[in-house]
């Protein structure tokens, strides 16, 4: 039987676990002011702090800036260190922000529904004629071979 580890039970190094703190709360407060203003005296792990905020704060707002740097690596070690990263401390915080916007804005009509489904990061667009409901589009929130947000259609 495999064991399986969780993001919980893994045990960082000190500069990578102030870094994933440290993008996870740039993601959902959409700031670095936190990192910045804790960053005197400037120290090695201060500093992986507010690299990790930067790279959060990046892969929210500019996240096509991000796969095209991602891509650009050749590196296979640096790939895969930052895709882990990205796929264990970035992905959750980004993908529960944006089914929580999509569930906030009630886009429902009369003949029109989006249902969201947190647990398996699905969006569901409804379509009903008739009172029979048709599917539309159903889009799937993944975390891919980069590690970065695409959509599934």
């Amino acid at each position: 039987m495999a064991h399986v580890i969780k993001k919980k039970d893994i045990e960082l190094p000190a500069g990578i676990a102030e870094a994933a703190a440290a993008a996870t709360c740039a993601i959902t407060t959409g700031s670095l002011l936190f990192s910045v203003q804790s960053l005197w005296p400037v120290e090695p792990v201060k500093m992986a702090s507010l690299s990790g905020a930067m790279f959060g704060l990046m892969l929210r707002i500019l996240p096509a800036y991000v796969r095209q740097w991602f891509s650009d690596l050749r590196d296979r070690s640096t790939l895969a260190g930052i895709e882990s990263f990205t796929r264990a401390w970035c992905s959750p915080p980004l993908i529960t922000n944006e089914l929580s916007l999509i569930k906030k804005n009630d886009l429902a009509d009369e003949n029109f529904s989006i249902s969201v489904s947190k647990s398996a990061n699905e969006v569901v667009a409804t379509y009903t004629k008739d009172e029979t409901g048709m599917d539309l589009v159903s889009i799937f929130l993944h975390l891919t071979h980069y590690g970065l947000l695409m959509l599934i259609v």
